[in-house]
C-alpha cells in the first residue's frame, strides 16, 4: 500500500497526506482511500496519455493550468481566506467574517463563514442574513470580525 504515497505526497498535498495517515482503520476509510488513489491515477494516466499522443499543449491549456488555478482559488478562498490568521483555536476564534474585495460571489460565501462554523444547519444561502441576525451576539462572545462586515 505503499504506492499510494506517492500521489498524495505531491507539492501541495501535505495536509491531504495528514489527513489520510490519521484517519480510522475502518472499512469506509480504506474505500474511500481507495478511490482517491484510483482518481489520481486515473487522471495521471489520461494526462500521460494525451501528452504522449502529441496533445500536450492542448492538455495544458485546456485542463491542467485551469485545474491548477481553479483549486489555488478554491483553496484560498475556503480555506485560507476564512480561517486566516488562525493563532487562536476555540469555537468563537477559528474563523471569521470578513469583507472581501472581489465580492460575496465571487468568495461563496465564506464572507460569513463564522456562521457556518457556529450554525452548520443555516444553508449557505442565509449565512448573510443570519449573520446581520447574529451580529450583536458575535461581537459579544468576541468572535472575530471585521469592522467593515
Amino acid at each position: 500500500m505503499l504506492f499510494y504515497k506517492f500521489f498524495i505526497n505531491t507539492p501541495g498535498n501535505n495536509l491531504y497526506k495528514d489527513f489520510v495517515e490519521n484517519l480510522e482503520d475502518s472499512q469506509e476509510n480504506k474505500r474511500t482511500i481507495f478511490e482517491s488513489l484510483l482518481t489520481n491515477i486515473s487522471y495521471w494516466t489520461i494526462l500521460i496519455i494525451f501528452v504522449w499522443l502529441g496533445f500536450g499543449l492542448e492538455v495544458a491549456c485546456i485542463w491542467w493550468i485551469p485545474r491548477l488555478i481553479a483549486l489555488g482559488y478554491v483553496r484560498m478562498t475556503l480555506s485560507w481566506a476564512p480561517h486566516h490568521p488562525m493563532e487562536e483555536q476555540g469555537r468563537y476564534r477559528n474563523t471569521r467574517g470578513f469583507k472581501a474585495k472581489i465580492g460575496t460571489i465571487l468568495t461563496m460565501g465564506m464572507e460569513y463563514h463564522i456562521i457556518h462554523h457556529l450554525h452548520p444547519s443555516i444553508p449557505l444561502n442565509l449565512n448573510p442574513a443570519a449573520y446581520r441576525a447574529l451580529k450583536p451576539i458575535l461581537i459579544e462572545r468576541n468572535c472575530r470580525l471585521d469592522k467593515n462586515l
